[in-house]
């Protein structure tokens, strides 16, 4: 049975309209939990995804690996171009003898990058290839690993009181460096590993994505996180930038509902959000927007908010906008799951047509 909220998109009609400019394809949605939804609503939600205007989709590949082809498979009948995930800490990819931390909170029960066997997880991704053969879909592109430099997804960054944002200035001599290093260590090895899986196959493989998360989220859930442009030098220098074919990247612009003009705030949010890892990167990258969002309303307490559909195409023509406009790959709207924790935007008045609007209106 397809969603309450899917159908609401449904029922207003939602499309993704032509722009004049083709430089960004704003018709990526996630529905990251896609694996471990029952077999037999794959089908209505593939189906709730194209009617709501998707061209493309993000989930995880995990295991069961024939849930997810299946999921993968239902999606593409239905035209949908399929960006597959693969988040690190899962425990096919680790010796037994290691353990996994406890979840606890928004952080999640995982094993440390740095422990990772690269031949188990070999043999993992080798396996998730020959399901997705045999349900006939090749996915558009690989993204190896989700926002690595977060606790929340990195066994080997702590869960501290009060959060802790690691900034470039202070990384050397922070107590996180060697173990974290050690982890982007190994995360290079499987890289590697997924570009002699996929030889041959012409499809890109991502860098893991990075993001900045809001302070007071990062303080109030113990969140530590290493600044993104500091774990993309910590990339660079060990010539992840040699193996992957793109880049990924989060982006929650941080507007506030205080500014006075909410528009013009996405862009400068989007900028200081963007520029840094651009800089770290280097000239001529081919970047994918895997998660865009907004966490929380904008200009609602200057008098000046803007409805959802506005807030989504600030960003976009802040997107658009950018020197890498032309070399950047779908973005990816999050997201389109039915668990309530996973929504990203909070509920807006039902009145308001913008309200029900999830993938951004072109």
């Amino acid at each position: 049975m397809v969603s309450k909220t899917v159908a609401r998109l449904v029922a207003v009609g939602l499309t993704l309209v032509p722009h004049a400019s083709p430089a960004v394809d704003f018709g990526g949605v996630n529905d990251t939990l896609a694996a471990w939804r029952p077999p037999d609503r794959h089908e209505g939600q593939a189906a709730a995804l194209a009617a709501a205007g998707a061209r493309h989709v993000r989930i995880m590949a995990v295991r069961p690996l024939d849930a997810m082809a299946n999921a993968a498979a239902a999606a593409s009948k239905r035209g949908l171009g399929v960006l597959l995930v693969v988040p690190m800490g899962q425990s096919d990819f680790f010796p037994p003898r290691v353990a996994p931390r406890a979840a606890e909170g928004v952080h999640y029960e995982l094993r440390p990058t740095s422990e990772m066997d690269p031949s188990l997880y070999a043999d993992f991704w080798r396996d998730a290839v020959a399901a997705l053969d045999a349900a006939g879909v090749t996915p558009m592109a690989v993204e190896v690993g989700n926002e690595m430099n977060l606790s929340v997804f990195e066994a080997a960054l702590p869960i501290v009181q009060g959060g802790a944002i690691v900034e470039t200035a202070e990384f050397a001599g922070h107590p996180f460096a060697e173990p974290y290093g050690r982890a982007l260590d190994r995360y290079v090895d499987v890289l590697r590993e997924t570009k002699r899986v996929m030889a041959g196959r012409a499809v890109p493989v991502l860098l893991s994505s990075l993001v900045r998360p809001e302070p007071a989220w990062a303080a109030a859930n113990g969140v530590s996180a290493i600044a993104p442009e500091c774990a993309m030098r910590l990339l660079m220098e060990r010539g992840a930038g040699r193996v992957a074919d793109g880049l990924a990247v989060h982006l929650y612009p941080q507007v506030g509902a205080r500014d006075e003009d909410p528009d013009v705030s996405v862009r400068e949010a989007v900028s200081k959000a963007f520029d840094p890892l651009v800089r770290e990167a280097g000239p001529g990258r081919a970047w994918w927007i895997t998660e865009w969002g907004f966490a929380r309303a904008v200009g609602r307490d200057s008098g000046k908010e803007l409805p959802r559909r506005a807030r989504m195409l600030a960003f976009a023509r802040a997107i658009e906008a950018r020197p890498e406009a032309p070399r950047m790959g779908p973005a990816f709207l999050y997201d389109f799951s039915e668990d309530e924790l996973f929504r990203i935007h909070g509920r807006d008045d039902p009145s308001d047509p913008d309200a029900l609007l999830t993938l951004a209106p072109r």
